[in-house]
């Protein structure tokens, strides 16, 4: 039998479904989905992306109502811009938790409103945005959890059945990563290749880098992040960067890392820590190192001998800085999770350099604690 939407529901299981539906925004959980998927957003708000992951990965038990909080936005409509950020919402709660919410999202109800959105035909702008990215999650997922929770590869094979077209991969995207469970877990942790773990940091590191530069070379002409809707998501996507930031810092501080890896993740974090209080002052950004773990094409005219001299690690170019967006477990907080371990959280702070406080209080959550 074909996995997809089946229709002919009786009168009853449409009301039970319409007052589950009622309720679905009033949770603790539900309130968060709607705040992250509000149609007066100017795009996706990391933070409070974050904040949702981090609820249920504390309250595992709220899985279910988060995707009924999801399933509700979803059925907004394929032209709004609510359906898109509960799409963004989705997938950043796939990325950043663990088995609890895959598994209250692999459902026939939760594939159901995903394959309604990938197959409308509608031609309106946002429309289509939609249906691209809700089949670029349908495929994404299929190819992640092939063999563990094989729903999302059923519906992926029943839709290449039927003809439907996806999207080409993207080279170099981040495989999706399900982090190990926290706290009194019985688990035994995996064995760590740290080798691996700080080369792929150094890429997490150089992609900020990237899209610290890009804010930079945004603010001259920009009007503020109320009228430039570019400027106000590569902010939101620094200020969820701020408490990865710190935590990375620490970590070098403490040992955890290697003598470049931290050398690079100071530079970073003044640069970010610079440019957030430029654009907030509306002032310029004070010159600082930020040249030297970017690519050549970022070093500063004149500077490029003595910039290669201390080039850290010679990574690679990111050909798009966006593609680190949304901020995912497999980025910074992942790679220090497999570094550092789950007891982290209990190692004591290492003061920070006077650089490193922000100018303000920031309202994100440390979502790596």
């Amino acid at each position: 039998l074909s996995p997809l939407v089946s229709f002919g529901r009786s009168a009853t299981s449409l009301s039970v479904t319409m007052l589950a539906f009622s309720t679905a925004l009033k949770t603790p959980v539900g309130q968060i989905v709607e705040r992250a998927t509000n149609d007066i957003l100017m795009g996706p708000d990391w933070g409070v992306n974050m904040e949702l992951c981090d609820f249920i990965n504390r309250e595992p038990d709220c899985a279910a109502d988060a995707v009924k909080a999801l399933r509700k936005q979803l059925r907004a409509g394929p032209s709004t811009k609510t359906a898109l950020l509960s799409l963004t919402c989705a997938e950043t709660c796939v990325k950043n938790c663990a088995i609890h919410m895959h598994s209250a999202m692999a459902t026939k109800e939760f594939m159901d409103d995903m394959v309604s959105l990938a197959t409308q035909n509608s031609v309106d702008p946002t429309a289509s945005q939609v249906r691209e990215q809700a089949l670029t999650l349908i495929q994404a997922w299929a190819t992640a959890f092939d063999g563990n929770l094989p729903i999302f590869g059923e519906y992926y094979q029943t839709l290449l059945r039927k003809g439907i077209n996806f999207p080409a991969p993207e080279d170099g995207a981040a495989p999706i990563f399900t982090p190990k469970p926290s706290g009194d877990s019985k688990t035994e942790a995996p064995v760590v290749d740290k080798e691996a773990a700080f080369a792929k940091l150094d890429k997490d590191l150089l992609a900020v880098a990237e899209k610290i530069k890009l804010c930079r070379d945004i603010l001259p002409d920009s009007k503020g992040i109320s009228e430039d809707e570019v400027l106000a998501e590569v902010i939101g996507f620094l200020e969820a960067c701020k408490p990865r930031m710190v935590t990375l810092v620490e970590a070098g501080m403490g040992g955890e890392l290697s003598e470049q890896l931290l050398g690079k993740c100071l530079i970073v974090n003044d640069a970010l820590l610079h440019t957030l209080e430029a654009e907030v002052k509306g002032t310029a950004v004070p010159q600082d190192e930020l040249y030297k773990v970017l690519p050549e094409a970022g070093q500063p005219k004149g500077d490029s001998s003595e910039a290669k001299e201390v080039d850290l690690m010679a990574p690679a170019p990111v050909s798009n800085p966006f593609d680190m967006a949304p901020p995912t477990a497999d980025g910074v907080a992942a790679d220090m999770d497999r570094i550092l371990g789950s007891d982290r959280a209990n190692r004591p702070p290492v003061q920070n350099r006077q650089t490193m406080q922000p100018a303000a209080q920031s309202s994100e959550p440390d979502f790596l604690s």
